[in-house]
């Protein structure tokens, strides 16, 4: 066996024991929503891909530390299992962030029953075409991981502005990716669009702050989510 095989294979096994262990540690410390410090007291956000990873983690993260959380995906037994596991600060809606008009509604919710939007978390995206070369990237696939991964955060951008520029408050987030800094990181397509993200999240950066509205993005490394595993699975060969 080669030294890269041997490097992959035990990548593999290695991954394969996080994921075992984060398994486990789920059941017992995921869903106590003991309130933590209350930060983020009387605070409304909302979340996009909370169902599964990031977005689930951070959705239960919101929830100990006080906001009241709308869990937005296409996903909907698991988000509405675990809109249900957070309690009465969660509500589950469905959205495909591909579709503009269902972020629409998403925003419009989180008014009409709350009255505010204070915090838009960007999350949900996809892993792309994982077409190893750029040889084998077909640009039918690129176009949809950009609308997916891009124009989704330009509409929850716009829409969550929206809403709070009347308020001049307001804090909007996106998942972004280390693989839009470091080259050789990811698939082609998925790594421009997470670097397209961050021009996004640059450029809107300066013109919200006038209207006193935070932009940032978050740039996680590969880890054990859907996207991740995926990934892996493409650079694995199985």
């Amino acid at each position: 066996m080669s030294r890269i095989a041997l490097k992959l294979n035990g990548t593999k096994l290695a991954l394969d024991a996080l994921a075992k262990l984060h398994t486990n540690r789920q059941h017992h410390k995921l869903f106590s929503t003991d309130s933590q410090s209350g930060r983020l007291a009387g605070k409304v956000a909302l979340i996009t891909g909370a169902a599964s990873g990031i977005g689930k983690a951070a959705a239960i993260r919101f929830i100990q530390n006080g906001a009241k959380v709308l869990l937005a995906d296409v996903q909907d037994h698991l988000g509405k299992s675990i809109a249900n596991d957070l309690g009465t600060n969660a509500i589950f809606i469905h959205c495909d962030i591909a579709n503009e008009q269902e972020i629409t509604n998403v925003v419009d919710y989180a008014v009409t029953h709350y009255g505010r939007l204070d915090v838009m978390y960007n999350n949900a995206g996809i892993a792309g075409t994982l077409a190893p070369t750029i040889l084998d990237l077909e640009l039918e696939g690129f176009d949809q991981t950009m609308a997916v991964n891009v124009r989704s955060m330009v509409a929850g951008i716009k829409h969550a502005s929206r809403v709070m520029i009347p308020r001049q408050a307001g804090s909007i987030i996106c998942t972004a990716s280390t693989a839009a800094i470091l080259g050789g990181m990811a698939n082609h397509d998925y790594a421009v669009s997470k670097a397209a993200v961050i021009g996004l999240v640059k450029s809107t950066a300066a013109e919200l702050n006038q209207h006193g509205i935070r932009v940032n993005c978050i740039s996680p490394p590969c880890i054990t989510n859907t996207i991740g595993c995926k990934w892996l699975q493409g650079a694995l060969g199985y």
